[in-house]
C-alpha cells in the first residue's frame, strides 16, 4: 500500500484488491483550515471528529465514498474497518463519541488512526484496538495529544511504525506545535519521505521507526 499525508489528520492509503484499485482518505479538512487537492477522490472515507473543521470535509473525497463516521465494524471494498469510540466527556450523551478511532487491515497491515485524540487511551480501549503495526498519532498539542503524551501512548501501543500528524505545517490555519518535540522525546529512527510505500515484510520486527510524511 502506499501512504500520503495532506497534513492535520488527512491521510490518504491506497492498495490493489484483486485487480482493482482502492483508495481510503481520513479526516479531509475543510477550506478554513487549508486547501486539499481537487483529486481526492476516494472509495472510503473515515471521519474521526463529526463537527469539527479539522476533520469532517465530506466533500472533498467525492459523492462515491462511502462514509464512516460512527463506532462500529465495517468492511467496504474488501478492507476491513472497526471503530472505538474515545472516552465519553463528562455530561455527554453516551450516542456522543468527540472522537473514534479507527483500526484498518490493508495488505495484511495493521494500521490505526487516532484522529483528534486528545486524552491518554485506556487499558480497556488499548485493547479494543489490539495489535498495531502502523500507528498515525496527533503530536502538536493544543486541542489534541502533546508531544509527551503522544510518545507516551506510543510506549503503550508498541506500533512497529509511527506516522505524527496534527502539528504544525506551512499553509494551514492550524494551532499546534512543532513536530520536532515529539521526535526528540521518542528517540526512534526516523525515515522521511514525500509518500510511503509498505508492505507487510517491509515493517520493523525489533523497533519501532518514526515515518516523517511531507505535505503532498
Amino acid at each position: 500500500m502506499t501512504i500520503q499525508f495532506f497534513g492535520v489528520s488527512c491521510f490518504k492509503i491506497t492498495t490493489k484488491i484483486g485487480n482493482e484499485e482502492v483508495s481510503l482518505v481520513t479526516d479531509p479538512y475543510s477550506d478554513k483550515v487549508g486547501k486539499l487537492p481537487r483529486n481526492l477522490n476516494a472509495d472510503i472515507l473515515t471521519i474521526s471528529r463529526r463537527t469539527h473543521d479539522h476533520h469532517n470535509n465530506v466533500e472533498a473525497a467525492g459523492e462515491k465514498a462511502f462514509l464512516v463516521s460512527h463506532p462500529g465494524e465495517y468492511e467496504v471494498r474488501g478492507i476491513p474497518i472497526y471503530g472505538t469510540p474515545a472516552a465519553h466527556e463528562k455530561g455527554e450523551s453516551k450516542d456522543y463519541h468527540r472522537n473514534t478511532i479507527y483500526h484498518f487491515l490493508v495488505d495484511d497491515v495493521r494500521v490505526v488512526h487516532l484522529g483528534g485524540l486528545d486524552k491518554p487511551l485506556t487499558d480497556d480501549q488499548l485493547a479494543q484496538i489490539g495489535e498495531v503495526d502502523v500507528l498515525m498519532i496527533p503530536v502538536g498539542g493544543g486541542d489534541v495529544l502533546a508531544a509527551q503524551a503522544a510518545a507516551d501512548l506510543v510506549t503503550r501501543m508498541e506500533p512497529r511504525v509511527v506516522i505524527p500528524m496534527h502539528y504544525k505545517m506551512k499553509d494551514l490555519a492550524l494551532t499546534a506545535g512543532d513536530v520536532a518535540p515529539f521526535v526528540k522525546e521518542l528517540g526512534a529512527k526516523t525515515i522521511e519521505s514525500d509518500k510511503w510505500k509498505v508492505t507487510k515484510k517491509d515493517l520493523p520486527q525489533d523497533e519501532t521507526f518514526i515515518v516523517l510524511l511531507s505535505k503532498a
